[in-house]
C-alpha cells in the first residue's frame, strides 16, 4: 500500500529537479490503487522503498529521490497496478528501443548507449547533471505578424539529413528565399519515425529522429539572430 501524504510545495506533473543529486517524480493517475518506479537507480529491481506516495485524494502520486549521480543518465518507468508499464508522461527525453535503434549516431551521437541492453519497451530519463543551454538570442523580437513569410517545413523531407544541426546550417537559402519565420511541423516524439507528427506521443520529449534537443534549441537560436 502506498504511503498517503500531500504533494511537496512547488511540485509539477513530471520529473522535478531539486539539486544535481535529488529529484521529486510526480504523476497525476486517478482511478490508480498503486505506482512503483523502476530503474537504473533501483538496479532494475521493483523495490517496496520506491512505491510512490499518493496524495490524500488520491489522485496523484510522488517519490523523492536522493543520492543521484549527476554524471549519469538514470532511465526508468512505471509499474502502475501491477500490470501496466509506462514511462513519464511528461519526460523530456524517451528511450524508445524499438525504434531507437533505426537512427544513426550521426544523426543522434550515443544513441545506441541509451538503450543497450534495455527491453522493447518505453523508458523516461532522469539527467540531474544537465547543463541549461546558453540562449544567444536573448535580444530576439519576431516580425509584426502583417510582415510574416512563413515557410510550413516537415524537417524529414526537407533535408536528406533529417536533423536540426543540417538544417541550421540551410538557412542562407531561406532567408534568401525572403522567408522570415519558419512553421515546424510536429516535432514532439511521435509513433515509430517518419511520421508528419500529428500522432504525438510525449508533448515534453523532441523526437530524436531530428537530433538532440540541443541541437533544436541551436536551431532555434539561430534563426532568431537572424
Amino acid at each position: 500500500e502506498p504511503v498517503v501524504a500531500p504533494l511537496p510545495e512547488g511540485t509539477v506533473d513530471g520529473i522535478n529537479y531539486l539539486s544535481d543529486t535529488s529529484v521529486v517524480l510526480s504523476v497525476y493517475a486517478p482511478g490508480k490503487e498503486h505506482i512503483l518506479a523502476i530503474g537504473d537507480f533501483t538496479g532494475w529491481l521493483p523495490e517496496a522503498s520506491h512505491i510512490l506516495n499518493q496524495t490524500p485524494d488520491g489522485n496523484q502520486f510522488w517519490i523523492r529521490i536522493d543520492g543521484l549521480d549527476p554524471s549519469r543518465l538514470y532511465r526508468f518507468y512505471y509499474l502502475v497496478d501491477g500490470e501496466l508499464i509506462v514511462p513519464d508522461p511528461n519526460t523530456e527525453l524517451l528511450i524508445d528501443p524499438r525504434n531507437d535503434r533505426w537512427i544513426s549516431e550521426e544523426t543522434y551521437p550515443g544513441i545506441g548507449a541509451l538503450y543497450e541492453g534495455l527491453p522493447d519497451w518505453q523508458f523516461s530519463v532522469i539527467e540531474t547533471g544537465r547543463s541549461p543551454y546558453t540562449w544567444k538570442s536573448n535580444e530576439y523580437s519576431p516580425p509584426e505578424q502583417q510582415d510574416l513569410i512563413i515557410y510550413e517545413l516537415l524537417l524529414r523531407d526537407f533535408l536528406e539529413a533529417h536533423d536540426w544541426k543540417t538544417l541550421s546550417d540551410t538557412l542562407d537559402y531561406l532567408e534568401n528565399l525572403g522567408i522570415n519565420a519558419i512553421e515546424l511541423m510536429p516535432v514532439n516524439e511521435f509513433s515509430g519515425n517518419e511520421s508528419w507528427g500529428y500522432n504525438p506521443l510525449y508533448w515534453m520529449a523532441p523526437d530524436k529522429y531530428y537530433g538532440p534537443r540541443e541541437d533544436l534549441k541551436a536551431f532555434i537560436d539561430a534563426c532568431h539572430q537572424r
